[in-house]
């Protein structure tokens, strides 16, 4: 597993290993060697929130390049716990990998990648994210917009959106299999 951590603070303590590059298989036999073989480690690649322009420039290659790495070797979990850093344009500020998430939302399957994407504001990210996903988990939705950007998702979205706004705090709607399964589920406090 790989996540593309966006948030230099989040602690994930006991179980995960900073890096600064996708873990070489030279890398990944150490810890195994360590551990033990069914020892299957959790790495983090922090990515900057105080970026210049200069570094969008560089965190965007070394983002880039694990993304490419996983994809070529396959069998890898990619988690994005905020998507829209990966797909927003680099003059805002985000990493400018619209493309590169595109296929990797179109292809991961094929490439026997599970690719884990979340976001606070779904209306920022490119459409192939309502389009492919098996399963999603989604909040109550306030702004009228998001709304009607919501409206892509694949499936039941009739369904799925009548469903949003009876949602009290820490609930949300899990949809799956083209929206023949819905449930709403808690996380997290109660």
């Amino acid at each position: 597993m790989l996540i593309f951590e966006d948030d230099a603070e989040a602690k994930f303590p006991g179980f995960s290993i900073k890096t600064k590059r996708f873990p070489n298989r030279a890398w990944r036999e150490y810890y195994r060697a360590r551990f033990g073989e069914d020892y299957q480690p959790i790495y983090r690649l922090v990515i900057p929130e105080d970026l210049t322009q200069k570094s969008i420039l560089n965190e965007r290659t070394r983002v880039f390049g694990a993304m490419r790495q996983a994809f070529r070797e396959r069998n890898w979990v990619l988690v994005f716990p905020e998507v829209a850093t990966m797909t927003e344009p680099l003059g805002d500020y985000g990493l400018g990998l619209r493309g590169p998430m595109n296929i990797l939302w179109r292809k991961a399957r094929r490439r026997k990648l599970t690719v884990i994407a979340e976001t606070q504001a779904p209306r920022w990210v490119p459409r192939a994210f309502y389009d492919q996903p098996w399963a999603l988990y989604m909040g109550k939705i306030g702004d009228q917009q998001a709304r009607i950007r919501f409206r892509e998702i694949g499936g039941n979205s009739k369904l799925l959106e009548a469903a949003l706004p009876s949602l009290g705090k820490h609930e949300f709607v899990f949809a799956a299999e083209a929206g023949d399964i819905i449930e709403r589920v808690q996380v997290g406090r109660g």
